[in-house]
């Protein structure tokens, strides 16, 4: 028979007695991604970038999973990479996107909308790093 108070029992044995793991791997991250215009950096710059995101995940306790790269503000209503950051923050249940202060302005939808899209569709938040 199921008893609920069994239950809880073991569920604290195993929060309370668990050892680390022998392997010396580091606990697992909350992913995030990142995105970045590639029209407003230096050419030859990106990877700098995708650096900086990096460790901005890092500082925050996060895991960057991937940087989505735009290449210039699209005359579509909507942006390539943003729909597929948004899809892919909804499938991998990440939160969080970096991105860098003014990479989400100037474009066909005006940055409202992106941050809008990127909660509802994507269930993230974005933080704007200085640049």
């Amino acid at each position: 028979m199921f008893s609920h108070n069994g239950f809880q029992n073991i569920e604290q044995a195993l929060n309370e007695s668990s050892p680390a793991p022998s392997c010396g791997c580091a606990a697992l991250l909350p992913l995030c991604y990142g995105y970045l215009r590639t029209d407003l950096i230096a050419v030859g710059a990106v990877a700098v970038y995708d650096e900086a995101l990096a460790r901005m995940a890092t500082a925050r306790g996060y895991q960057l999973g991937t940087v989505f790269h735009e290449p210039s503000p699209q005359a579509a209503p909507l942006s390539r990479a943003v729909a597929e950051l948004a899809a892919e923050c909804r499938r991998a249940d990440a939160h969080l996107v970096l991105t860098f202060q003014g990479h989400l302005s100037d474009m066909t939808v005006s940055r409202g909308c992106l941050l809008a899209y990127l909660r509802s569709r994507g269930h993230a938040e974005v933080i704007e790093l200085p640049a």
